[in-house]
């Protein structure tokens, strides 16, 4: 049932008794003011309530905000045991501070509540900005809830608490986007969609992860727009499940952290970035990825450079196993000026002949180049043959004058005596008795060892 907003029912204190036998109740935009107890005693079997865009202060308990004209008993819900889902979004001035928020959820500890969204609805203040994850989750795990969605909640900045404890084991489900959280980190253990759209993580994230466990079962996450400039390395390990990661609208202008174990992944989104090129070292792990799963990269709305340097790049692109999609809206540019190519074979196919003409006309030049700088060489040696050989040997004999001798040779004589006759009696006198006799040197002598022919 969906009711036209003309504040037809602004207390709602007993459910008309025609609907007590129905599971869903839409009565958004109705200003409802009050709730008490007995509001669903006739409809106990509801499983979907939607009380969307009314004045939903009017849900706190009346001990909390201290107006008269509000007033919601305590118990509210306690009577719709059979209540699936609960949807809630603030559209007054009047919002939930900790302790509020904290009282309301305690209220979900009498239903079955499986689904639960609360949008635009909490405000922090100067001395509390701890987002009331703890004191909340102590009654999250009191129901079997499976999705969680409190989302819209961006007026001020909220500090994500360190020691945050660990969802219940059924919670499958977390969103929190547009709601300013400076930092986040959780047990992702059993989670395994995680959305942090538009938030300012971007700092955080650029050295932290946002799991605290060692183990994950994380099949989606979207950090879109939370003016990401750079992910802290290993931010994907230990996440075998993960299937889509959504990047978009950030200022990503590479690839920088490891997607090398993340094989199971099925969807890149990194529309909206600053991305121009993927790195080869990039594209050798996205072909990786693409041996396991099938791989899609959204890279729409980026500056792509298109130009000899990243011709490479396009030819993967069009050639290589990753899907890319979108192409239509993926902006071509070189030296800053857009080209307007609607397709990757566009682009290829125009810089192909324009980078094979610029290399032939690059190959030419540098060939005529080395041939004149050979001619050049080759004169210069030629005109200086004789120096550079006289050079070569000074070099060489240099080198040998002090190269030790490998072979050790057995001579018959220490030494050679050359003399005059004049000195002969000297030499078979004196030399004699002292180098041989005394220093036991082998001489050889002239008048004594050389045979006369």
């Amino acid at each position: 049932m969906h009711e036209n907003v003309d504040c037809s029912w602004k207390n709602i204190t007993d459910i008309p008794a025609l609907l007590e036998n129905i599971n869903s109740l839409n009565i958004q935009h109705n200003c409802i003011s009050k709730v008490q107890a007995n509001t669903f005693l006739q409809s106990n079997k509801l499983t979907v309530l939607d009380l969307s865009f009314n004045d939903i202060s009017s849900l706190i308990p009346q001990a909390f905000i201290g107006l008269t004209e509000v007033q919601v008993d305590n118990g509210t819900f306690a009577l719709l045991k059979q209540l699936n889902t609960l949807s809630i979004k603030y559209d007054s001035l009047s919002k939930l501070k900790y302790m509020e928020f904290c009282k309301f959820v305690e209220e979900l500890r009498f239903t079955a509540v499986e689904i639960f969204r609360l949008t635009n609805a909490l405000i922090n203040d100067d001395t509390i900005t701890l987002f009331p994850w703890v004191s909340a989750n102590l009654f999250f795990r009191h129901t079997p809830l499976r999705e969680l969605y409190i989302t819209n909640n961006g007026l001020y900045e909220w500090d994500f608490p360190n020691y945050s404890t660990s969802p219940s084991p059924r919670l499958k489900i977390i969103d929190c986007s547009y709601s300013k959280f400076v930092n986040f980190r959780l047990n992702l253990a059993n989670v395994s969609k995680l959305i942090l759209r538009n938030n300012t993580l971007g700092k955080y994230l650029a050295n932290n992860g946002y799991m605290k466990s060692n183990a994950s079962s994380i099949e989606q996450i979207e950090l879109s727009e939370n003016f990401i400039y750079q992910l802290y390395n290993s931010i994907f390990h230990r996440q075998p499940n993960l299937r889509n990661i959504d990047l978009s609208g950030n200022f990503l202008r590479e690839i920088s952290f490891d997607l090398s174990y993340s094989i199971s992944l099925e969807s890149l989104n990194l529309s909206g970035d600053y991305i121009m090129l993927f790195t080869e070292e990039t594209m050798r792990k996205l072909d990786t990825i693409s041996k396991y799963s099938k791989l899609t990269v959204d890279l729409s709305y980026n500056e792509l450079q298109c130009s000899c340097s990243a011709l490479s790049f396009l030819l993967w692109m069009r050639n290589g196993p990753v899907h890319f999609h979108h192409f239509e809206h993926y902006n071509c540019t070189n030296s800053g000026e857009s080209l307007g190519y609607r397709t990757v074979n566009d682009a290829t196919r125009h810089l192909h002949r324009e980078c094979i003409n610029t290399s032939h006309v690059l190959a030419g030049a540098s060939s005529l180049l080395i041939i004149i700088l050979s001619f050049i060489l080759g004169a210069i040696v030629y005109k200086q043959r004789w120096k550079l050989r006289y050079m070569f040997y000074s070099a060489k004999s240099k080198y040998n004058k002090y190269k030790a001798v490998a072979d050790v040779i057995d001579y018959t004589y220490d030494a050679f005596i050359s003399y005059s006759e004049d000195d002969r009696s000297y030499v078979l006198t004196d030399c004699i008795e002292k180098h041989e006799k005394e220093e036991h040197l082998s001489l050889c002598i002239n008048h004594r060892d050389f045979e006369m022919i």
